[in-house]
């Protein structure tokens, strides 16, 4: 052994000296994956009803959701379907792209993908032209960064994070609450899967005025669901459910109330939470809206065609009601 270690001690300290520098860079501080996105935000009554949801600066529905509050089968799918081997490789899978530039450019047949779920990030987080050898390789370096300067925990979170889902929508959360109107913690096994093939084709075809999900896109859920029941067990009851209509709610049919209110709040607040309470009662709010809107149609005749009403609670002086204008 000691014989050994003379004979290879100039690649044993190289070797050292990498296992050494390699544990500096994991261990000093990084930016937050997030820091360079801007997100929606969300305004509920004082209910918690939902009242509007905004869109971030870049005009993306986004909302950023921690990993622990991302449903299991969602992370399960988004393994199977995109990266079996996550947890093992450093940024990049040899062997998938050694079959993918086979089949491209030796093969001539059609275009295969090789990414993993870190190369992927590396694209979306750095904004790469991937279509090119020089790009893809410049998208393989990027990723063996990530890798070096977060754990598999961040890139996972942070690649759901990013991941298109159609129209202008981004990110797990904005996705799941947008689509399916609940958070990703709470969705069921059809609308996970759903969730995890949509990023890899967001242009589904899905009905915009009745939400109906076009054929191509169960069709990509239930191939990913044969190969789920390969692996997982499933529950007959659920099995049942991915033979019923698949519907997502469209960003048209998104609540869009009090305007002048949500509009206000936003001009004077300035804080970088994603939900906001506000003192508002949108029930309230929705019955004075009408009573207003009769009232200009009984007096239009009198020259009377708009109006304005703020309801406040005299005991605490907070805004319950604001109309500032006819019909909003």
């Amino acid at each position: 052994m000691f014989r050994f270690i003379i004979r290879h001690q100039n690649k044993l300290m190289a070797l050292l000296l990498l296992f050494i520098a390699i544990l500096i860079i994991r261990l000093l501080s990084h930016a937050p994956l997030s820091e360079s996105l801007t997100f929606s935000k969300r305004y509920y009554d004082n209910n918690n009803q939902l009242i509007r949801m905004t869109l971030a600066n870049d005009d993306r529905y986004r909302l950023w959701t921690p990993l622990e509050d991302i449903s299991p089968d969602i992370v399960n799918g988004l393994l199977l379907h995109e990266d079996q081997w996550f947890y093992y490789h450093v940024g990049f899978n040899p062997f998938s792209l050694i079959r993918a530039f086979g089949a491209t450019y030796l093969g001539g047949g059609n275009r295969q993908g090789a990414s993993t779920i870190t190369m992927q990030l590396a694209r979306m987080h750095w904004r790469l032209n991937t279509k090119t050898i020089g790009g893809k390789l410049h998208q393989i370096a990027r990723a063996i960064q990530l890798e070096l300067m977060y754990s598999k925990h961040d890139i996972l979170e942070a690649y759901l994070n990013y991941a298109p889902f159609g129209r202008n929508i981004e990110s797990i959360g904005a996705a799941s609450f947008i689509y399916f109107n609940k958070p990703p913690s709470q969705v069921n096994l059809p609308e996970a899967l759903t969730l995890v093939v949509l990023p890899q084709s967001p242009t589904y075809r899905v009905d915009r005025k009745t939400g109906f999900a076009g054929k191509a896109l169960v069709k990509a859920r239930n191939q990913l669901f044969e190969r789920w029941q390969e692996k997982y067990f499933v529950d007959s009851n659920i099995v049942a459910l991915f033979s019923q209509k698949l519907v997502l709610r469209q960003p048209e049919r998104m609540p869009f109330g009090a305007p002048h209110f949500i509009n206000q709040i936003i001009q004077q607040q300035q804080s970088d939470a994603q939900e906001i309470k506000t003192t508002l009662d949108n029930n309230l709010q929705k019955i004075i809206s009408r009573q207003v809107n009769l009232f200009i149609e009984r007096n239009r005749i009198k020259g009377i065609n708009n109006a304005s009403v703020i309801l406040v609670d005299t005991q605490t002086m907070k805004v319950k009601t604001l109309i500032g204008s006819a019909n909003l």
